[in-house]
């Protein structure tokens, strides 16, 4: 330390006073017995001093080394950053769509968990409920921004017509699932929102056939999102068209049937569960686009009681 620069000729003479000396020595032989011990409590001194004046500049020092090298923030993965798409598998084109079904399928939970929030939040939920929807559609966008960017990427190479048919019907499922992502964090939001702002009260609208609705159109965008992953999987039927077809005409008498219309909160609340209700059927119909092409049947299922996936 620089310290200690100004005070050598101080620190020469306490190390003499309190080493050993060897008066009866001369000259070579004086410094061969004096000299070590010297040269060791020199050391010693110069350590503990050192300490115990670092001591009190310890936080200081440390901010002072934050500044001239700050620490790097840890960085976290994101929702939105893709898991799968490495840069070697591009050189094989049957490995990389592999690579990009699995990509998809985690695409496919991503707006799944989005259409299991975001009608509830619109429904009954608070401010805060609705608005952190937004930021779940911007990694919708992220991985389906990355997807499409890679398959353009591998479309430039080699590849068969199988091949070229699959990276069609991918960037087509990636896009109806952006679709869905988009009527939630769009449309059902600002139905939300505008829920809130005038004060009324959709969830006593809720009934049997609503929830019967919901159930059915997140039961579909669930196995349409299942087979993204596990190409012709034995996950069961699907509800039909048809009966979506039903469910959204018995849904929308029900909350007719609620209703007396006597009022502007009435008409008003009508006209908002009735658009809640034209969102899910929109959402069902991008559900059967994904799930034709990942090649699920669409067999006639049951539709049995609300289950824990209502969106209505």
């Amino acid at each position: 330390m620089l310290f200690f620069v100004f005070f050598i000729p101080q620190l020469a003479d306490f190390v003499r006073d309190i080493s050993p000396a060897a008066p009866d020595l001369q000259g070579v032989a004086r410094l061969a017995a004096e000299t070590p011990r010297q040269v060791a409590n020199t050391h010693t001194i110069f350590s503990v001093g050192s300490t115990l004046i670092l001591i009190w500049f310890a936080g200081p020092l440390a901010r002072l080394a934050q500044i001239i090298a700050p620490s790097r923030a840890k960085e976290t993965r994101r929702a939105g950053d893709p898991l799968y798409l490495d840069e070697a598998s591009l050189t094989a084109p049957a490995l990389a769509l592999e690579r990009l079904r699995l990509e998809e399928a985690r695409l496919g939970e991503l707006v799944l968990a989005m259409v299991r929030a975001g009608p509830v939040a619109a429904i009954e939920g608070k401010p805060e409920d609705i608005e952190s929807v937004v930021p779940q559609n911007a990694e919708v966008e992220r991985l389906a921004s990355a997807i499409l960017v890679y398959i353009g990427r591998l479309s430039q190479d080699e590849h068969s017509e199988e091949q070229g048919a699959a990276m069609v019907d991918l960037t087509q499922t990636t896009n109806n699932l952006v679709s869905i992502a988009d009527i939630v964090a769009t449309n059902i939001v600002s139905l939300g929102q505008r829920r809130i702002a005038e004060g009324v009260d959709l969830a006593r609208l809720r009934g049997e056939t609503t929830s019967r609705l919901g159930a059915a159109v997140a039961r579909n965008l669930d196995l349409a999102v299942r087979s993204l992953g596990e190409p012709a999987p034995d996950i069961g039927p699907a509800v039909t068209k048809d009966e979506i077809e039903q469910l959204t005409v018995a849904a929308r008498q029900s909350v007719l049937d609620k209703l007396q219309l006597s009022d502007k909160t009435d008409a008003l609340r009508f006209r908002l569960a009735n658009e809640l209700i034209e969102q899910l059927r929109q959402i069902a119909r991008f559900t059967r686009r994904i799930g034709e092409r990942a090649g699920q049947g669409l067999a006639t299922q049951p539709i049995g009681e609300p289950g824990e996936s209502d969106a209505f």
